[in-house]
């Protein structure tokens, strides 16, 4: 953790969980931090999804615990900055999506609410997002963000 702000890896190697319990997903692959699980979840899910010609989306993820720093992962470096910078900038589609347990998308016809982060989406080298929220229990949220590259 690294005071308060959220933490990013890629690919994911902090150490083992402590008295939490885990995602279903920790059970298939074995993962043993939350990272790991969060890492896991994102590589998954942008292979679950395969654009029309080729590739999918990039796909980054924050999971967020009452009283811990969220913790951010993602299938590619550049989706984890990205997911990351949510926490420090303080806007993006993921932390929208956790707060309102709704689903958004910033694309270019985004109203003025995403602009500026629509311009570190761009900068990043992607052309819109999707997040959705995950539904968890006690306490935690999750949510996904499906990055598509500019030109995809």
């Amino acid at each position: 953790m690294d005071g308060g702000k959220s933490v990013a890896a890629h690919p994911a190697t902090d150490g083992r969980r402590q008295d939490r319990p885990g995602f279903l997903l920790d059970l298939i692959t074995g993962t043993e931090t939350e990272l790991d699980s969060l890492q896991r979840l994102t590589e998954a899910a942008a292979k679950a999804v395969i654009g029309p010609d080729g590739p999918g989306p990039d796909c980054a993820a924050v999971l967020a615990r009452g009283g811990s720093a969220p913790l951010t992962a993602g299938s590619s470096l550049t989706a984890s900055e990205l997911a990351a910078s949510e926490d420090r900038y303080g806007d993006g589609p993921l932390m929208q999506a956790l707060s309102t347990a709704g689903a958004v998308t910033v694309d270019g016809d985004t109203s003025v609410r995403w602009r500026t982060y629509q311009r570190r989406l761009a900068a990043a080298g992607y052309g819109g997002a999707v997040a959705v929220p995950l539904g968890l229990n006690g306490g935690t949220s999750c949510a996904l963000v499906f990055l598509a590259r500019t030109g995809t």
